[in-house]
């Protein structure tokens, strides 16, 4: 019999050797002591992702003490000033930016970061209430506590100017509108800088907004933000070549027949690209309830003849010299080498632009680096959702992107093949993903990760190169993308990281579908490597103890502590199984006291490391059990356990008393 201790949330996983009774376990990167009485201060909180400095991202549990009983400034001043120190910020310069209900009746309210007056890009949270007012998660990558970094600048605005102008071949770009002080919190580290934000538009296909540092003496870029997106009201212009909007002449109207060929050399440019931003918008009018990409209506713009000749196609967000006109298509012509000449006449590139539009007015996800892989990934899987809906069907087409006018000499080729991304060169395991700057940060490619979990949840299976043994069952198109577009739309903020896409498409499969559901996402981001991350803040998590299979025990731990345990599996193993019964407590998401899980990994250990205060980031399992409803009368069971080390995580998010435990392999 073991002493007492405390269950709430826990996961089995098999891991390094650590030798046959106990071990300590290395902490890195702290989470802060005032974070940790912030999160002991909520009257319940499980952290599942946070930022380098310990600082959370992506919060779940019951994290408000009074229901809310509205949505004003006023009614959300408590919970706000309960959360606030979580990030290390201020109340007061946190703003409601907007609020809305969705068809659940849950709650997302958008707050945004101010500092010293200014708005601090990428300082975005988002509150998820549900319908009895409770806050049961919020997400983002707003922090503070950078105490070194005032509002006045170093640098003058048109060094600025001339310095963010200077990222480009000469003569290629030109500044649009005046440039903007404010804070950023900065690049894939998110390090955050008082800057000057200057937009700058040219060829070849450039629409960027640079960040140059207003306190540094060389001026340094420390970021930049694409504008476009690079790939029932319809208008279709002739830009005639010129990359000024005001250039461009009227083609096709909404109602208006189809333009001629002796009227435009464009003709048929302009008329495919009438015809399928309808068809996308028709798809996502009747798949996802959502009217044009804005969901308000916002008229689809497309302009042919661009500048961009060298296979271009795009969605831009907006125009500095037109601010009335928020995001319109834009095709530039394929060589007939790399793409066909007539890009509007690929129906997945539009569906896959016009997505563009739906994270821009909602998640807004930055176009680089992790966040613009996402982003990326999310107009592919729309694309595929767009294709299976016409079709009816779902097939090895399905999950091709851009097949009709990528390398049109090669047949069967595609952009970007969601269900085998090696097979264009993309990785599709977390740990083999591209680390560089080039194609800001690896965006395109990167999006491989993402889009085979996404295949994976559709059609089921595992890794086609076996880089895992995850068996997935598939869940279907339509709920595989209602899952993945409600994370994008509800729960994901600017700067989000894949792990942070894995903790919301969790939560959104749980409230759509239900436990199953949820699983199978859980089991989909397991197989392509992406890190669950289970985090605690106790002071004593410094040990593992042996558990020799069968046994029982009883478990009581106060809130927020945590501890190890090791249970070695033998060859020849059918089952392994562990079971809790009785005792009291509760707590987590609703009623919920958290996740019971039970991971794997055959052969080598699995990739267990430690930070953020001795939490465990754990990634590559093979082997899944797993519970969203966790309580204290649960049996989780793994036919065929692979032999090796492992672990139970037991993690108390509320206090539990006299929790019966019961392990056995047999």
């Amino acid at each position: 019999m073991h002493s007492p201790r405390m269950l709430s949330a826990l996961a089995l996983v098999a891991g390094c050797s650590i030798g046959n009774h106990k071990s300590q376990v290395v902490r890195q990167n702290p989470v802060p002591d005032d974070v940790r009485a912030a999160l002991r201060a909520l009257p319940q909180a499980q952290v599942v992702a946070v930022h380098e400095s310990g600082i959370p991202r992506f919060l779940v549990g019951r994290l408000n003490a009074q229901p809310l009983t509205g949505m004003s400034a006023a009614e959300m001043s408590p919970a706000i000033a309960a959360l606030a120190p979580v990030f290390r910020l201020e109340p007061q310069n946190l703003r409601v930016a907007s609020a809305r209900v969705d068809e659940l009746g849950k709650s997302h309210i958008w707050i945004a970061q101010q500092k010293n007056g200014l708005p601090v890009v990428n300082g975005d949270l988002r509150l998820h209430v549900d319908g009895s007012g409770t806050i049961y998660s919020v997400s983002g990558s707003a922090y503070d506590g950078v105490t070194d970094i005032d509002a006045t600048a170093a640098v003058a605005a048109d060094r600025a100017v001339a310095k963010a102008v200077a990222q480009y071949p000469a003569g290629t770009v030109s500044p649009i509108g005046a440039p903007r002080l404010l804070y950023i919190i900065a690049g894939e580290h998110g390090e955050m800088h008082l800057a000057w934000e200057v937009a700058v538009r040219g060829r070849p296909a450039v629409d960027d907004k640079v960040y140059v540092d207003a306190k540094t003496a060389n001026a340094e870029v420390v970021d930049v933000h694409p504008v476009m997106q690079p790939a029932l009201s319809r208008t279709v212009f002739d830009l005639h070549a010129s990359v000024n909007l005001s250039d461009a002449t009227l083609l096709r109207d909404e109602g208006d027949p189809p333009v001629a060929a002796a009227d435009s050399a464009f003709a048929d440019d302009a008329n495919a690209a009438f015809d399928n931003t309808g068809k996308a918008f028709d798809c996502y009018k009747q798949v996802f309830k959502r009217d044009s990409f804005d969901g308000e209506g916002h008229p689809l713009f497309s302009f042919v003849d661009a500048p961009f000749s060298n296979n271009a196609a795009f969605f831009a967000v907006d125009d500095p010299a037109n601010p009335d006109l928020k995001g319109f298509m834009v095709f530039g012509r394929g060589d007939g080498v790399l793409f066909s000449q007539n890009m509007s006449a690929d129906q997945d590139i539009t569906d896959h632009e016009l997505a563009h539009g739906i994270t821009f007015t909602t998640s807004g996800l930055v176009p680089h680096f992790e966040s613009g892989a996402l982003n990326e990934s999310f107009s592919d899987a729309m694309a595929a959702t767009c294709d299976a809906f016409r079709r009816n069907t779902v097939d090895a087409n399905t999950f091709k992107i851009g097949e009709q006018s990528f390398t049109p000499a090669v047949a069967g080729d595609a952009i970007r093949v969601m269900n085998d991304p090696a097979r264009q060169g993309d990785p599709d395991f977390y740990a083999d993903r591209f680390l560089g700057t080039a194609d800001n940060g690896g965006v395109h490619t990167n999006a491989g990760i993402p889009n085979l979990a996404f295949a994976l949840e559709v059609a089921g299976g595992k890794h086609p190169r076996g880089r895992s043994r995850t068996f997935v069952n598939a869940l279907g198109i339509q709920k595989a993308s209602k899952i993945l577009f409600r994370a994008n739309t509800e729960f994901l903020t600017p700067d989000a990281k894949m792990i942070d896409e894995r903790a919301a498409e969790l939560l959104a499969a749980q409230e759509l579908f239900g436990p199953f559901a949820a699983f199978q996402t859980f089991k989909a981001w397991n197989a392509v490597g992406v890190p669950i991350a289970l985090f605690d803040f106790s002071d004593d998590f410094d040990e593992v103890e042996q558990v020799d299979a069968p046994d029982s025990f009883v478990v009581s731990l106060d809130r927020t502590k945590t501890q190890l345990f090791q249970i070695d599996v033998p060859d020849g193993a059918s089952t392994l199984i562990f079971q809790t019964r009785g005792g009291t407590g509760g707590g987590g998401p609703g009623d919920n006291t958290g996740h019971l899980a039970i991971l794997g990994k055959a052969g080598s250990p699995p990739s267990v490391t430690t930070a953020f205060d001795g939490s465990v980031i754990a990634a590559d399992f093979d082997e899944v059990a797993f519970s969203d409803n966790f309580s204290t009368n649960e049996t989780l069971q793994i036919d065929n356990p692979p032999p090796g080390p492992f672990f139970v995580l037991v993690f108390a998010a509320q206090d539990f008393l006299n929790v019966g435990a019961f392990v056995d392999v047999y």
